[in-house]
């Protein structure tokens, strides 16, 4: 055996202060038989819980930001009016906010 490999003898398990030592054999047969009883596939008796976002709009009830964009004309001369971009974002609770451009 090289020495980058790793030997399990045996495997010790502690059962009400009780220590039991299995030869790996045994474990093997000991893995077999809760395979028998329980199936393969791991069943966890408690429900597993999924956290998700929980971003406020994400209630059916409360509403997303509006957000909508413009193009105001500001001052300017007669024959050259001048004209720029905003964006006003607009909150259920009445809050808006204006973006001007340069």
């Amino acid at each position: 055996m090289s020495k980058n490999k790793i030997k399990v003898s045996k495997i010790e398990i502690e059962i009400n202060k009780k220590t039991i030592s299995l030869t790996i054999k045994e474990a093997k047969e000991l893995y077999d038989q809760f395979e028998e009883l329980f199936g393969k596939d791991y069943i966890p008796s408690t429900p597993i819980i999924i956290e998700r976002d929980n971003y406020p709009w994400r209630h059916p009830w409360i509403y997303p930001p509006i957000i909508s964009w413009s193009t105001k004309t500001i001052q300017g001369t007669i024959d050259k009016p001048e004209s720029k971009d905003f964006c006003t974002i607009t909150c259920q609770s009445g809050l808006s906010i204006n973006y001007l451009s340069e």
